[in-house]
Parts: C-alpha cells; structure tokens; sequence
C-alpha cells in the first residue's frame, strides 16, 4: 500500500482499522504473490512529504510487516520514502536486514548513491536523468533506472517520460559510458536476479 494511501487512511479512518485494512491488503498482496500472479511488493514505506511522528509511526511498523512478508515470500521489496541521505540510507537498512532479506529491497526514486547501497545490501532505483545515471556509473552499476512516470493529463511527462530510460541508456551507450554489458546487466540481469524471473 503506497504510503500516501496510508496516510489517508489514518486520516479518514484513524490508526487502528486504517492498520487492519493495510493488513488486509497485505493479506491479498500475499495470497497473489504465493499464486505467482505478482512477483513483488511496493510502493510501500513512509510519506515523502512532512507527517506528525504518529503517521510515521505506524508507517514503520506496516513497514515492518510488508519486509516479514517479503522474506517469507522470498520477493522483492519497493520502498517508497522521504528524501533519503546517507543516514535515511543506513536507518532503512538496518531496519531491511533485521525484518527483510538482503537482496530484495529496492529503494525507488533513489538518490544516485550506488556504493552506500551496495555496502547495506539495497537496490537503488534511480530516476533516469543524464546526470543521475552519471554520478551512479561512477559509483558502480548496481542499479536499476526508472521514470516515476505518472499518466497524468494535468501533468505531462511527470516525473519524467515513459522514454527517459530508452533514450538516457543509448546515450551513455553511444558515449561510451556505458557498454552492452553493463545494459544487459542494468535492464536485464539484475532485474532477473532481484525478482527471480526470466525475462528473455
């Protein structure tokens, strides 16, 4: 359950039965997942924008949650948060390797800090701006882009495009930024290895 939706529900509903109706969701979210008609969970996490420390209470205890699920499942984790710094980075996954399973979280609309990721076992995704996608090639290429694209007519091409990733990906590869290898890696068999599927 995105964290926005959450937070709504805590505001029309009150803590208590917005928690039992994130739960059951989370109930049907599971019950697809162990079917295979789903093969991760997300967005879920904590409100971008600023919450009483109540809403990001319980936004970290459904967090808690959703990872225990994720590690019985064996399936990846989207993670939906506030703007994240070194410290948003390590307080998440400490929180990640105590509930979750190393490997499976994704931290999405990720700053481009690849190495940090790495070295506490989080998967950024990485909006795929040119200059983005540059500073996280200087760090590795353990990272997955994306557009935070959003099908909104009162909004065109917000956060970016649907083509952003196509066209920054051929680019860096035509400048030589990136080679075959590293998109194979990027936009293949990273995507395959985090989600435990087969995509050619």
């Amino acid at each position: 359950m995105h964290p926005a939706e959450f937070h709504h529900l805590v505001m029309d509903f009150g803590k208590d039965r917005a928690y039992e109706i994130a739960l059951e969701a989370l109930n049907e979210i599971e019950n697809r997942i162990s079917e295979r008609r789903a093969f991760g969970i997300g967005e879920v996490g904590r409100p971008h924008y600023e919450v009483d420390s109540e809403v990001i209470e319980i936004s970290n205890q459904f967090l808690i949650d959703v990872l225990k699920i994720s590690k019985k499942l064996n399936c990846p984790i989207q993670l939906h948060t506030e703007t994240f710094d070194q410290e948003k980075f390590i307080e998440i996954g400490e929180m990640a390797k105590k509930y979750g399973k190393a490997g499976k979280v994704i931290k999405h609309f990720s700053p481009p800090m690849v190495s940090l990721c790495e070295k506490i076992g989080i998967y950024p995704s990485i909006i795929a701006r040119e200059k983005n996608i540059l500073k996280a090639c200087s760090e590795g290429r353990r990272f997955l882009m994306e557009t935070d694209y959003i099908d909104d007519n009162e909004r065109p091409g917000a956060v970016v495009g649907p083509k952003t990733v196509p066209r920054t990906t051929k680019k860096l590869l035509e400048n030589s930024i990136l080679t075959k290898e590293d998109v194979d890696y990027i936009h293949r068999y990273l995507v395959e290895e985090i989600y435990e599927i087969e995509l050619i």
